[in-house]
């Protein structure tokens, strides 16, 4: 980045708080710098593009999420995590080239409305998922 004028901003992936290593963000910070390529903005450091932890960005990506919805660029998705890894292999083992969205999404039919609007209605965990167009 600094090569053509650049910055670099340094941003850690924190969100899986399960797999969350303590002292490690400080780890990767000192190893910057020993190679001679510190960031100029990062947890540590500061700067003008914060936060730098993923996790303290969630109400920003929220934002994203809900423009997105509003947009008709993304939907609920209410499968499974074990339906989506499945049909997530199935689509990396396809060669045809075709490239379908990881779950049951109908393209927004009235039954489908229905079916989303039964699931949200009951709070019914999910996630947004962007809507793929060929």
């Amino acid at each position: 980045a600094k090569k053509y004028g650049g910055s670099f901003i340094l941003r850690m992936e924190d969100t899986d708080q399960s797999r969350l290593v303590p002292g490690a963000a400080e780890s990767i910070e000192d190893m910057l710098e020993w190679a001679g390529i510190p960031p100029d903005e990062s947890p540590r450091g500061g700067g003008e593009y914060g936060p730098y932890l993923q996790s303290q960005r969630l109400s920003l990506y929220s934002q994203a999420a809900d423009s997105l919805l509003q947009t008709g660029k993304a939907y609920h998705c209410f499968c499974s995590q074990q339906r989506l890894e499945l049909l997530k292999r199935e689509t990396l083992c396809d060669f045809s080239g075709a490239r379908p969205g990881y779950c049951c999404h109908q393209g927004g039919t009235h039954l489908f409305g229905l079916f989303l609007w039964s699931k949200a209605s009951k709070m019914e965990e999910n996630t947004i998922s962007r809507l793929l167009t060929s």
